[in-house]
């Protein structure tokens, strides 16, 4: 699979920065949106009737945020990209599967994915739909599509790396350069030529 290691392109890098920034980002705010009330997320959590113990429900509450708030801020800086997308893809399948189990259950709740954060974003002309896209009312198939596409995002970014944007491609391209290569270690035929 050749297309793992080459680097992207210009516009294959601006399509990353995109996911990276956007999806990124909207878990960065989506987890801070939880660390200001993870009462209220242990609760939504609750409303989701999984065979979970009591005693997971505060634990879910405090590590699901910070996993959000830490690998989004990694993803939208672009370091460390692939582990941050592959941290996020694998958390988004979770909160998928699981509302995809209240449809199955006809459970009338609230999704909580973004707690309240753009409630405030609903007013606004424009953005209300935007905002209601994202946090929407009620669990329905439009949250199993909105979570598609943060999937699809997140598995650009696992399979091609955060691209010539990210803070890491400076990394791997300092790596890479001449300078960084000790001239005095012996040299295969091949470099003196």
């Amino acid at each position: 699979m050749s297309f793992l290691r080459n680097p992207p392109g210009t516009p294959e890098s601006a399509f990353l920065l995109f996911c990276r920034l956007v999806f990124g980002g909207l878990l960065l705010l989506a987890g801070g949106g939880k660390l200001m009330n993870p009462g209220a997320f242990a609760l939504a959590i609750d409303a989701f009737k999984l065979p979970l113990p009591p005693e997971a429900l505060p634990v879910l509450a405090f590590v699901i945020p910070w996993a959000e708030v830490i690998a989004g801020a990694l993803l939208v800086v672009g370091w460390a990209s692939r582990e941050a997308a592959a941290v996020l893809f694998a958390m988004m399948l979770g909160f998928t599967g699981g509302i995809i189990s209240v449809i199955a259950r006809d459970l009338p709740i609230d999704c909580g994915c973004f707690g309240n954060t753009f409630d405030g974003l609903r007013r606004v002309p424009l953005l209300g739909g935007v905002a209601k896209f994202l946090s929407g009312d009620q669990i329905s198939m439009t949250t199993v599509l909105r979570n598609a596409t943060f999937l699809g995002a997140f598995l650009a970014v696992l399979l091609r790396g955060g691209g010539r944007f990210a803070l890491e491609s400076s990394r791997v391209s300092r790596a890479d350069s001449p300078a960084s290569r000790d001239e005095s270690l012996p040299q295969p035929e091949a470099a003196r030529t």
